[in-house]
């Protein structure tokens, strides 16, 4: 196969004082590294289908000056600068909650499971909290060789 370019735009959430501070100093097309926590929500839509995504919760923004170049991409709002070369790295421990489910298909192996992610937190109140997010896992062909090897 041909190595295609795909851009990703992934939904963060960055909330309170340090939300203030990125917006103050941090401005559009500006090479930044994002971390924190995944969190994975689901609802139901109008029709009663099961709809989900997992929004990065920023706890911590810092510029990332790494000098790849920065194409124009067309958005709803105008252009939108992105990076090239840019990329999301994700780890994340947690539990399975059952063993993998393996399927042959036409493009290879097909491997899904789920992992249960506890976040912890303090609330409102001062109370430390646990959450439990169930993240599903897709792997395909290659990368489910090698985590069924």
């Amino acid at each position: 196969g041909e190595l295609v370019k795909v851009p990703a735009f992934l939904p963060f959430q960055m909330l309170g004082r340090a939300a203030e501070i990125a917006q103050d100093n941090i401005n559009l097309g500006d090479e930044v590294i994002a971390s924190g926590h995944l969190n994975y929500e689901e609802w139901p839509n109008e029709k009663g289908v099961k709809r989900s995504r997992i929004r990065v919760k920023v706890l911590n923004l810092s510029p990332a000056q790494v000098g790849l170049p920065v194409l124009q991409d067309n958005s709803e709002s105008g252009p939108t600068p992105r990076m090239d070369g840019g990329f999301a790295e994700t780890s994340v421990r947690g539990n399975m909650t059952a063993l993998p489910k393996v399927m042959d298909t036409k493009g290879g192996k097909m491997v899904s499971f789920q992992l249960a992610v506890d976040e912890r937190f303090t609330d409102r109140a001062g109370k430390s909290q646990t959450r439990t997010h169930f993240l599903p896992v897709t792997l395909w062909r290659s990368e489910a060789e090698q985590f069924l090897a």
